[in-house]
């Protein structure tokens, strides 16, 4: 790409290279990284996880989604950057901490001959995962509310995969549509069930489409919107529900290799370390039709092909002094260099770019849309985002 053409600011974030390795972080990222990863190495692994992992999660109460609080003492009791969980995902791991430590201390190359009640569903533990190396990368680079204290962390599930969708008839509509208002709305509960007054939305996939539906209905519920993160969000334009679904499998399929994986535990390769075993793509079918879901799972992939609403919340948000990143994978095949031509052909977005408050991260090299199945890079890209709209 001709970055002298580009009328938005941007900043390349990592790079992702032939052997599918995510390279060229950010220094003090790397750093980051060492440590968190060290600290798994001294750690009992039960404790960590209990910690780190279970300890966050909460199940689905009093009509709220289930969720996942990152906090610590002197954490901000006021702000919270909060996220809905990408399609086919959820928070609320659907196995036991000791079934997914003794998975986990399996050696790799042996966990082909696990037994099928031996396997876990990696997807929602995934999620936890990938969410306290961002809450880490973010204490460790100093990611402050406005109050002057660290940010916590709030990721919600959306309907569709551990609770039953329980969306209105009207609101199925407005979901298949494009419009995703009710799924920003149920996550927005959590926040002030928890009693948060100010949010960063940020989001990646379908949870970037929620993201951006999200900043306008915080704004009319009274709730200050600080910034946002939207990465890799599919519904910038029109297209028709079967190349979605071509698209979508296809970069998958092509940019996920099992046999490239290493040996740590955080792997750096698209597909995490835990999802590496026959039956990854029975999971994802269980999940999708869990709950009996598998018609809500339908309505929102179907308004994942929809284009009208994403640059215009984001030109919207921006009009009104909130400040916004945008990230995306240069291979990716839901956004890639299609979406860095429609970016640059949008006059409402040249026109807000130079307020400022617009900023473009780019994932480069190999970055398919899958890099948010990777730890390190979903992480990654997500707080060079906070970075860059808190800053």
């Amino acid at each position: 790409m001709n970055t002298q053409k580009q009328p938005y600011p941007y900043r390349d974030v990592f790079t992702i290279n032939n052997n599918h390795r995510v390279t060229n972080l950010p220094g003090d990222l790397e750093v980051s990284l060492e440590r968190f990863d060290d600290e798994y190495k001294k750690a009992d692994p039960e404790e960590f996880f209990s910690n780190k992992i279970y300890n966050s999660i909460h199940e689905s109460e009093n009509g709220l989604p289930p969720y996942a609080l990152f906090k610590s003492e002197g954490d901000s009791d006021a702000y919270v950057a909060v996220t809905q969980t990408p399609f086919g995902t959820g928070v609320t791991p659907r196995d036991s901490l000791d079934k997914v430590l003794s998975f986990i201390n399996t050696p790799v190359d042996e966990r082909k001959n696990l037994k099928p009640e031996q396997r876990i569903n990696s997807n929602a533990l995934n999620t936890v995962i990938k969410s306290a190396l961002l809450y880490h990368f973010n204490r460790e680079t100093e990611i402050m509310a406005p109050d002057g204290k660290p940010l916590p962390l709030l990721v919600t599930a959306g309907p569709g995969v551990e609770y039953k969708s329980d969306l209105l008839k009207e609101e199925n509509l407005q979901v298949s549509q494009g419009d995703f208002t009710p799924y920003a709305k149920r996550a927005l509960l959590v926040v002030d069930h928890i009693g948060f007054i100010g949010v960063l939305p940020y989001g990646y996939s379908r949870g970037a489409a929620v993201t951006a539906d999200m900043i306008g209905l915080a704004t009319r519920s009274c709730n200050e919107v600080i910034g946002s993160v939207v990465v890799e969000t599919p519904n910038y334009r029109e297209k028709s529900f079967p190349t979605f679904v071509k698209e979508y499998g296809s970069d998958f399929e092509a940019n996920t290799k099992p046999e490239d994986v290493s040996g740590t535990w955080i792997d750096d390769g698209p597909t995490p370390r835990l999802d590496i075993h026959p039956g990854s793509t029975e999971q994802w079918q269980d999940n999708l039709y869990k709950n009996g879901n598998l018609h809500a799972n339908i309505r929102s992939a179907r308004g994942l092909t929809k284009g009208a609403y994403i640059l215009p919340n984001i030109v919207s948000a921006v009009n009104r002094g909130i400040p916004v990143a945008v990230g995306y994978g240069e291979v990716s095949a839901i956004t890639g260099s299609d979406f860095e031509k429609t970016l640059q052909k949008n006059e409402d977005i040249k026109r807000i770019a130079t307020s400022g408050l617009l900023k473009i991260l780019a994932a480069r090299g190999m970055a398919p849309h899958s890099f948010g199945e990777n730890y390190v890079a979903y992480a990654a890209m997500l707080n060079r985002g906070f970075k860059e709209v808190l800053s």
